[in-house]
């Protein structure tokens, strides 16, 4: 059984976590060995029991908008990996939001996440290339100095066109 200050310390290691540091991090930030920060975190893991389904959902909600948060600068730089990656902690999120509800739900699946993989993968080649061949054309200063803002150039376009395919779907529906 932990006493006041092992539950203090337990605790902040918990919240460490939770913010999605790794066992080597809270390690070096408590001067804890890394294999004690694991068992005292399997220690508080193995006596948490959420017993309500709503405590739980909420937990669940707060964990998925975590990792949405973090995800999200990669996105906007133009990642197509932390788009794939928010796309799925969104519809994960989305399918907790109608747990134990009785609604019916009307699923369109378009691509498989094995095609969208692919599809993202020929759209990021596609526009490494194009910057190459950008970049590699005879620019002045000036603009080899806003071309250094192609990631966010990208990133935006992808905004826009999932936005425009996503409202076209609905409108569709």
């Amino acid at each position: 059984m932990l006493n006041s200050s092992d539950d203090a310390l337990a605790q902040l290691l918990v919240d460490d976590k939770v913010r999605g540091k790794s066992y080597l991090e809270i390690s070096q930030k408590h001067g804890i060995p890394v294999d004690e920060v694991i068992s005292i975190l399997r220690d508080v893991y193995a006596s948490t029991q959420i017993k309500d389904p709503n405590e739980y959902r909420a937990l669940l909600q707060l964990r998925l908008e975590k990792i949405i948060d973090k995800l999200w600068d990669g996105l906007e730089q133009g990642s197509f990996k932390h788009g794939e990656a928010v796309i799925k902690a969104v519809t994960q999120l989305q399918e907790l939001h109608d747990l134990n509800e009785k609604t019916i739900v009307h699923e369109i699946n378009i691509i498989s996440d094995a095609q969208a993989t692919q599809i993202f993968e020929v759209l990021k080649k596609s526009n490494n290339a194009l910057y190459g061949k950008v970049a590699s054309l005879p620019l002045t200063a000036e603009a080899k100095t806003a071309l250094a803002a192609w990631p966010e150039w990208t990133a935006e376009v992808a905004t826009d066109a999932v936005e425009e395919v996503i409202y076209a779907e609905v409108v569709e529906d």
